[in-house]
């Protein structure tokens, strides 16, 4: 039995439905493991215990925006490579999301089929050798080697 890494997503978003459908989305057809956060501030701690191979970020949030929560993981030194993907259902410019170092957007409502095949994508273009199942190392080794 291959006892592979799966890869590791943190899911942050309000919206207790869209959590556990992406949730059961990812686990059931993508196979990976997923923590969700309902708050930028809840997802922020477990970044902080546990570094996700990519964030799955709500745009639009009470509280704690994601761009703020993007803010404040970007500042950190030891998780400011994380990759992160907005998710939105709304019709806002989309530009002014790469200018906060997003890989991309995923549009609210989705298929689990197709949040599915984008984040197997990304994470594809990220690290091919973790979607294949072979380990790979920390974040922030990966961009070091990527810029080397």
């Amino acid at each position: 039995m291959d006892a592979a890494r799966k890869p590791r997503i943190l899911l942050i978003d309000d919206d207790r439905f869209v959590r556990r459908l992406a949730e059961v989305s990812l686990r059931q057809i993508g196979r990976m493991e997923v923590a969700s956060a309902a708050s930028g501030l809840e997802g922020i701690r477990m970044i902080e215990q546990s570094v996700p191979d990519l964030v799955l970020l709500d745009a639009v949030m009470p509280v704690m925006s994601g761009a703020e929560t993007l803010s404040v993981i970007r500042r950190s030194k030891a998780y400011s490579d994380v990759p992160v993907v907005y998710l939105t259902a709304g019709t806002e410019d989309t530009d002014r999301y790469a200018h906060g170092g997003v890989l991309g957007i995923i549009r609210k409502p989705f298929s689990p089929l197709s949040l599915t095949g984008t984040v197997q994508r990304v994470l594809e273009n990220l690290v091919p050798d973790l979607v294949r199942g072979e380990p790979r190392p920390p974040i922030l080794q990966h961009a070091q080697a990527l810029s080397a």
